[in-house]
C-alpha cells in the first residue's frame, strides 16, 4: 500500500513524512531525510484547509513509530485511526494510516508503560495509601550523585534531563492503545492479569487527557556543582497518581549517562588545559587551542544509536570536535544547537557549529593503494590533493610509521604540505597524523621526534617561549588508541618530561569517552524522601547498616549556593520550599515543559575558568600517588622478556629483521627517491644523493634499534 500511494504522491516520501516527523517528535535519524529549512516550514504550506491544522487543535503528540498516535482535537482525545475518518485529503489519510498502523510498537514506539523495571508495575499496592494512610496522596522523590565512584569526579555537570522530558514525557504519552499493549505484555510477563493496574492508567487518559500529572524541579542544565547534592525532584500533582512518581524512576535515572559523560569530558578538559598552561602557547587573546583537543571517536563502540546521540551531545558541552553524527542531531533537535550555515566567503564550507570534524583516512583507504613506500606516498598525496584546503587527518601506522614520517611525509610531501591553504581565519590548514598502535606515550614521543626534525616551529630553535619543543603550526598528531582520563595524564606527563609541548598532540577517545562508564561512576541514585496525604506527612529515607554511604536524604528539598558553597537543604516546610534562593527550577508540570534550555546556555554555564583548572604539577603528582606510572602490561611483558636472554635475543632478532626489511624497501624505492629529490628541488635544497639517503636511513635504523633494546618498541 505504501508503495502505491507514494507513486501517486511522491512528495510524501520526504516532505510530508518530514512534517509527520516534526509533529510527532520522533528523534529517529532514519526519518531525517529533510533539510533544516524544510523541517521548519509551516504545515499550512501543504494543505491550509486541513482540519488538523486549525487553531482548535490543542495537541498532536506521539512517536511516529507508535502503534497509534493520540490526537486531541477541540479537547476531545481520540486516536489517529479514528481521525482519518474525518479527513478528506487522501494523501494525509494514507500517511496517518501508515504511521498509526506501523509494526514498530512497544519499546521502539516509546510506549511509556513499557519503559520501566518489571517490579515497578507491582508497586502501586505496596504503598501505605489506602491502608495506614488515605487512599490518595503525594510521593516526592529526588535524584543525586552520591559521590565519585571508580573513574568518577568530585564535581558534575548536570545535563540531559531535557532530552528525556522531550523524548518521553511531554504531551500526550498515555493512550488506550498503549494501555492495551501493556496489558498484553504484562499478563504474559507476570503470568497473571491482576498485577498491572489498567484502571490507574485509564484514569490518566480520562482525567488528564493522557498527560502525566507530575512536576519536576531541577538544577539548570549545564550547572557544575559538587557531588552529594540534589539534582532534580519529582512528585505527583494528582493525589490519585501517587504511584506514578517512582514508576518514572527507571527512565529518568538514565540521566546518569549524559551527565556522567559531560562531567568526565569536563574533567579531561581541565587536565589538558593545565598541561597547556605549563607547556603550551597562548594566542593573541591569552587563550589556548583547547576546543578540538579531545575528539569523539565513540559512535561505533556504544551500545545503541540513542546512546551515541546522548553521549556525543554531552561531550559537545565541553569540546567542539566529534565524529559521532547522532550527537549533532540530538543537540539540534532537543537543545536548539546551531547546525552550521554556509560561509559565503568560502564556498563549500560552513561557519562554525556545535560539533565539527575534518576529512580523515582509515586503514582501508590507505592500504588499498599498496604496501610499497611509493604507494604510501601516493596515498598521502591523494589526501593532500583531494583536501587542499583546511585540516585533514591521516592514519600513519599501516606499515612503518617512523620511516613514513621521516621520508614520505618529512621529505617527499614537503612541497605539497607547504602549498595547502586555509579555508578562512577559523578553519586553517593542518595536517594531522594519527598513530594507532604501540604504547601511546612511547610511540608518540618517537613520532614527534621524527616530525620535529623535519617540521620545527619557526623561531626559537623549534621551541616556544616556555622552552618546550613545538611542531610547525600546520603539523600535529592525534592519539586515539585506548584514550581515557588516565591515559591522557600518562601521555601528557611523559611527553612533557621529554620536552614536548602539549600543543603538539590532540586526542581521540571512543570507548573511554562514551562507553566505559556506568551508573556507579558517579553513584547516581533516585530515592523517595517524602510522602503525604490529607491527614499529614511522613519523612522517608533509607539507612543501610552495611552501606552507610547509601544514607538517603530526607523530606522535601531546596538547593542554595553561598559563594562557592552548595547546600542541599532537606526536610523543608511548605514555606521554606518557596525560598527565592532555591536554585531548583520547575522544568515540567502536568505534561508541559515549563523551562527550556538551549545548547549555548549549557556550554556557557559549564565553561571552565582559569582559576579552577588546577596546576599541572599538582595534577600529575596527585595522580602519580594513586595509579599513574603503572607500567603498561605490554611494557611489563617486554621488560620481563629482556631479562630472559634467550627470549630477548629471539624477540630482538625478529624486530631488527623486520626493521631491516623496511629499510630495504625505502632504500630500493626509486619512485620515492625521485619524489624526495623533486620536493627538495622545489624547496631549493640540494638534491638528495643516494649516499645521504642511506646515511639518514641508517641513522633512523640505529635510533629505532636502540629503542627496541630499551624495550620501548
Amino acid at each position: 500500500m505504501a508503495s502505491n500511494y507514494r507513486k501517486s504522491f511522491p512528495f510524501l516520501q520526504v516532505r510530508f513524512l518530514t512534517k509527520i516527523h516534526y509533529i510527532f517528535k520522533t528523534p529517529f535519524i532514519l526519518m531525517s531525510t529533510h533539510t533544516p529549512k524544510t523541517q521548519k516550514e509551516p504545515l499550512e504550506k501543504y494543505n491550509p484547509k486541513h482540519p488538523l491544522l486549525t487553531p482548535s487543535i490543542s495537541s498532536v503528540t506521539s512517536g511516529v513509530s507508535a502503534s497509534f498516535a493520540q490526537l486531541t482535537v477541540n479537547d476531545k482525545p481520540f486516536t489517529a485511526a479514528e481521525a482519518t475518518h474525518s479527513i478528506k485529503d487522501e494523501w494525509l489519510q494514507k500517511a496517518i494510516e501508515e504511521v498509526t498502523t506501523s509494526k514498530m510498537s512497544g519499546l521502539v514506539g516509546t510506549n511509556l508503560l513499557l519503559l520501566t523495571d518489571s517490579y515497578k508495575v507491582s508497586h502501586k499496592k505496596q504503598y501505605p495509601f489506602g491502608k495506614t494512610m488515605n487512599s490518595t496522596g503525594t510521593v516526592y522523590s529526588y535524584f543525586e550523585s552520591r559521590g565519585a565512584g571508580t573513574g568518577g569526579h568530585e564535581e558534575i555537570v548536570f545535563f540531559g534531563l531535557q532530552y528525556f522530558i522531550k523524548r518521553y514525557l511531554e504531551g500526550v504519552v498515555v493512550t488506550r492503545e498503549k494501555i492495551d499493549e501493556a496489558v498484553e505484555y504484562y499478563t504474559g510477563h507476570f503470568g497473571s492479569n491482576t498485577v498491572f493496574d489498567k484502571d490507574a492508567w485509564e484514569y490518566i487518559v480520562t482525567e488528564h487527557g493522557g498527560k502525566l500529572p507530575v512536576k519536576i524541579m531541577a538544577v539548570p542544565e549545564g550547572t557544575v556543582l559538587p557531588v552529594k547534592n540534589v539534582l532534580f525532584t519529582l512528585e505527583n500533582t494528582d493525589p490519585a497518581c501517587y504511584w506514578l512518581t517512582n514508576f518514572l524512576e527507571t527512565l529518568l535515572v538514565q540521566v546518569w549517562y549524559p551527565m556522567t559523560v559531560a562531567s568526565n569530558s569536563r574533567a579531561q578538559k581541565k587536565v589538558i588545559l593545565s598541561a597547556l598552561q605549563k607547556s603550551g602557547t597562548e594566542d593573541a587573546n591569552g587563550n589556548y587551542d583547547i576546543d578540538f583537543k579531545l575528539h569523539d571517536f565513540g559512535c561505533r563502540g556504544v551500545s545503541s544509536m540513542e546512546t551515541a546521540g546522548l553521549g556525543a551531545m554531552a561531550h559537545l558541552t565541553q569540546f567542539n570536535g566529534t565524529d559521532t553524527v547522532p550527537g549533532l542531531v540530538f543537540a539540534k533537535e532537543y537543545y536548539s544547537a546551531t547546525a552550521g550555515e554556509m560561509d559565503d566567503k568560502a564556498p563549500g564550507y560552513v561557519k562554525p557549529a556545535w560539533g565539527m570534524t575534518i576529512p580523515a583516512s582509515e586503514h582501508s583507504t590507505m592500504t588499498s593503494w599498496g604496501d610499497q613506500p611509493h604507494d604510501e606516498f601516493t596515498a598521502y598525496e591523494n589526501m593532500l590533493t583531494e583536501y587542499h584546503y583546511g585540516p585533514v587527518a591521516c592514519v600513519i601506522d599501516a606499515y612503518n610509521m617512523y620511516l613514513a614520517a621521516e621520508f614520505v611525509i618529512g621529505e617527499a610531501l614537503t612541497d605539497s604540505l607547504q602549498k595547502r591553504e586555509n579555508v578562512n581565519d577559523f578553519v586553517k590548514k593542518k595536517f594531522v597524523i594519527r598513530p594507532d598502535s604501540g604504547t601511546p606515550m612511547f610511540s608518540d614521543d618517537k613520532l614527534l621526534d621524527v616530525l620535529w626534525r623535519k617540521f620545527p616551529t619557526g623561531g626559537g630553535g623549534g621551541r616556544n617561549e616556555k622552552g618546550f619543543k613545538v611542531l610547525r603550526d600546520d603539523i600535529r598528531i592525534i592519539q586515539g588508541d585506548g584514550i581515557d582520563y588516565q591515559a591522557i595524564i600518562d601521555i601528557l606527563g611523559y611527553l612533557m618530561e621529554k620536552g614536548w609541548s602539549a600543543d603538539n598532540i590532540g586526542f581521540g577517545s571512543g570507548g573511554g569517552l562514551l562507553q566505559k562508564l556506568n551508573r556507579d561512576t558517579q553513584k547516581c541514585a533516585f530515592k523517595a524522601s517524602y510522602i503525604s496525604d490529607n491527614n499529614g506527612e511522613q519523612i522517608v529515607y533509607k539507612k543501610p547498616i552495611d552501606a552507610p554511604f547509601k544514607l538517603s536524604k530526607k523530606g522535601r528539598m531546596t538547593l542554595t549556593k553561598n559563594g562557592n558553597e552548595w547546600t542541599t537543604n532537606t526536610e523543608q516546610t511548605e514555606d521554606q520550599m518557596k525560598d527565592a534562593n532555591n536554585i531548583l527550577e520547575c522544568v515540567f508540570e502536568n505534561g508541559f515543559i515549563t523551562k527550556e534550555y538551549n545548547f549555548q546556555q549549557i556550554v556557557s554555564r559549564s565553561s571552565i575558568n582559569n582559576e579552577n583548572i588546577g596546576n599541572w604539577d599538582n595534577v600529575y603528582q596527585n595522580y602519580d600517588t594513586t595509579v599513574h606510572r603503572r607500567v603498561p602490561g605490554r611494557i611489563e611483558n617486554k621488560a620481563a622478556a629482556i631479562k630472559d636472554k634467550n627470549k630477548t635475543n629471539t624477540d630482538l632478532d625478529a624486530m631488527v629483521a623486520r626493521l631491516k626489511d623496511d629499510v630495504k624497501k625505502y632504500k630500493g624505492d626509486d619512485v620515492l627517491l625521485a619524489e624526495i629529490n623533486k620536493a627538495r628541488a622545489a624547496r631549493d635544497v640540494e638534491a638528495w644523493t643516494q649516499d645521504v639517503y642511506e646515511q639518514e636511513l641508517d641513522e633512523a635504523c640505529r635510533k629505532i634499534d636502540d629503542n627496541i633494546k630499551e624495550g620501548i618498541f
